[in-house]
């Protein structure tokens, strides 16, 4: 896929899946800003992109610093083709067994703004630009938490079950514009730059076996290439769509899954 001469948003670039995609997208052509809190392992990517790799620091639970990052672009690239909304904020995981009155809201506030109203945000004051794009699009990271119930806090489940109507409902009113808006839903991910990679852990590597049809997790590379097939020449007539990448995982039904993992251990 070419993107000589895109330029591209990416939120929550300074590390794993976002970092994925700001790597594609510049080694594919594109001029990317990395909006992050922290550069983070992405330090390397702009010495290898002097001229097309740049990060600003943006606090997307902020508005103002939301504008200022489609200001920072304006001035740096001279305009906008794609907004990757990945970023997340740090919300603890809990287990559901240990949820009480207490800790149910957990990172309420702070999940809302980054994981919902920030996309909103960003469309907002990234409209005037994108409609100046002959090829605009924006993706939203979502997630198979939306839809199924995972060791996250309520806050991410519920946050990334309305931006996938989120999803559609920009796609539907944008489309006017030829703003094209869709969604990637990652399931399980190995994050090589994070201190321990799901997979890393015997036991997940063997639950992956048996839950994933595909018998793994998928690569950072992996959903980084659906992002960019969104925001491609070949997907020109999606838009509003939930793509899945999960390797099948979200097929199963639970009683079937811990049937084979029972299975496997001698049960019968």
């Amino acid at each position: 896929m070419n993107f000589n001469e895109k330029k591209v948003i990416v939120t929550g670039a300074g590390q794993g899946i976002g970092k994925a995609i700001a790597q594609r997208f510049l080694h594919s052509g594109a001029s990317v800003v990395i909006a992050d809190l922290h550069v983070g392992h992405s330090a390397g990517l702009i010495k290898d992109f002097p001229k097309t790799a740049v990060f600003c620091k943006t606090d997307l639970s902020v508005e103002e610093k939301i504008k200022a990052l489609m200001q920072f672009t304006q001035e740096r690239f001279g305009g906008l083709d794609f907004i990757i909304n990945n970023a997340r904020p740090k919300i603890p995981k809990t287990e559901h067994a240990s949820h009480s009155s207490e800790t149910l809201l957990d990172g309420w506030q702070i999940g809302m703004d980054v994981l919902l109203k920030a996309p909103a945000l960003m469309a907002k004051h990234a409209l005037k630009l994108l409609e100046k794009s002959s090829s605009p699009a924006i993706v939203n990271l979502v997630s198979t938490n939306a839809i199924f119930i995972a060791p996250q806090p309520m806050v991410y489940h519920v946050a990334k079950a309305g931006l996938i109507q989120m999803t559609r409902y920009l796609a539907y009113t944008l489309g006017s514009s030829n703003i094209r808006v869709n969604a990637v839903a990652p399931g399980i991910v190995d994050v090589p730059d994070s201190p321990k990679p799901l997979t890393s852990v015997p036991v997940n590597k063997k639950t992956a076996e048996i839950a994933v049809p595909l018998q793994r997790a998928a690569s950072v590379e992996e959903i980084a290439s659906s992002v960019l097939f969104l925001c491609s020449e070949e997907s020109t007539y999606i838009t509003g769509q939930v793509l899945t990448v999960d390797g099948g995982i979200t097929l199963g039904d639970q009683f079937h899954v811990v049937r084979k993992a029972l299975n496997s251990q001698g049960f019968s």
